[in-house]
């Protein structure tokens, strides 16, 4: 790994209920030197990704500066705006825009709709790759090897199973998806809401 990977993994410390890090847990969980970490930060900070705390390091102005550009002027963002909008308005639901990014499916923006909740899925958070239904969908859309090279480095992960106890059941579950054009999950809420229905009814017979 180059220097400035290694430089630029420091960042991926930086976490929900994490907003802050020290240079002895850069060593600890990254297994840098610390004089390594300490220059590492040092660049970070002289770029303005990082700043220096009393307790530590946070991230910087520079990444704010860095995804107001992105808000403005992102191509993706840019050329479906319009669309997401219209299609929140048509429909009355919210509507997320997400990106596939390593093993990780980020969202990048969404469109609040006249009739549903308020979503958790904002901007930049991340969602789980095979349990959510945005996810699935990008999956389902990934060129054949792509897809079998995400298969095989989380083959043995529980929500793949679930999806299928093999390749070649994987494959036609996405498959599958991709025909049919969209897919449906249901949340921890959503399952709690119909259980209370279904008690609610037993009890009142």
């Amino acid at each position: 790994m180059n220097s400035l990977r290694r430089m630029l993994d420091v960042l991926d410390l930086f976490k929900p209920g994490t907003p802050a890090v020290d240079i002895e847990a850069i060593c600890a969980q990254l297994g840098y030197a610390p004089a390594s970490a300490y220059r590492y930060v040092r660049e970070l900070c002289d770029v303005g990704l990082l700043v220096r705390l009393p307790g530590g390091y946070a991230l910087g102005p520079r990444i704010i500066a860095l995804d107001l550009q992105m808000r403005e002027e992102d191509p993706l963002l840019n050329s479906s705006r319009a669309a997401m909008q219209q299609l929140a308005e048509e429909t009355g639901l919210s509507v997320l825009l997400s990106e596939l990014y390593g093993d990780t499916v980020i969202n990048v923006h969404q469109e609040q709709g006249r009739d549903s909740e308020p979503l958790r899925f904002g901007r930049g958070r991340p969602m789980a790759l095979f349990r959510s239904a945005t996810a699935r969908v990008i999956l389902a859309h990934l060129p054949s090897r792509h897809l079998r090279r995400v298969y095989d480095d989380n083959a043995e992960h529980p929500d793949v199973l679930r999806l299928g106890e093999h390749w070649k059941a994987f494959a036609k579950a996405m498959l599958d998806t991709r025909k049919r054009g969209y897919s449906v999950s249901e949340g921890i809420w959503t399952t709690a809401r119909q259980a209370l229905r279904r008690r609610f009814s037993t009890a009142n017979g």
